[in-house]
């Protein structure tokens, strides 16, 4: 009788180790997924800039316009936000090569976002952010490196600020004159 006991126990701590195994192995799982899962919503925005070289002139102003797309899901608040509370997204120039003259945000889309009675005004898919920048003095060729800083969110939360660099060369140009209607004594120009 000895034995039939020994071997029931036995099959029981079996039994239990096998469940406790099956168990954590599913809880693991489950936390790497849930894991992967949130490594994976807060997906950097893309961002690209483009500019047009031939109108880059030393000391003159020019106009680059950064495509900035969020992923699927994802949305950022935009500039001015609708709400104090909201960090929006904003574009600075890295260094003091190149000054910001204007940028001109785009106006966001009404959504509803968990927290808020009113639908807030955000960027979601891709928008195009025309910026006015000011080239430096001396002609040259020259890395224009621009930073956007943003904070992503989702239908349920909110990541926390972040910010995306890109950068591209130019080529400065000497400034043209423009050119000057000339006078004749005692007689405007263009009688």
């Amino acid at each position: 009788m000895g034995r039939d006991r020994l071997i029931k126990a036995a099959r029981k701590v079996n039994i239990m180790r096998t469940a406790l195994f099956s168990r954590l192995s599913l809880l693991l799982s489950m936390g790497a997924l849930s894991v992967g899962a949130f490594a994976q919503s807060d997906t950097p925005p893309t961002v690209k800039v483009t500019v047009n070289p031939a109108s880059i002139q030393a000391s003159k102003p020019f106009e680059a316009v950064l495509s900035v797309t969020f992923a699927d899901g994802l949305h950022a608040y935009q500039n001015p936000p609708s709400a104090d509370t909201f960090i929006p997204v904003v574009v600075k120039v890295d260094g003091t090569t190149f000054s910001v003259v204007n940028v001109k945000y785009p106006k966001g889309t009404p959504t509803k976002v968990a927290g808020e009675d009113k639908p807030v005004n955000v960027y979601t898919g891709t928008i195009k952010i025309p910026v006015t920048l000011k080239a430096p003095a001396k002609i040259g060729s020259y890395d224009l490196k621009l930073a956007v800083n943003y904070q992503q969110c989702n239908e349920g939360s909110c990541y926390p600020p972040s910010s995306v660099d890109t950068k591209v060369t130019i080529k400065v140009a000497k400034a043209t004159a423009k050119p000057v209607k000339k006078l004749v004594k005692g007689k405007s120009a263009g009688r």
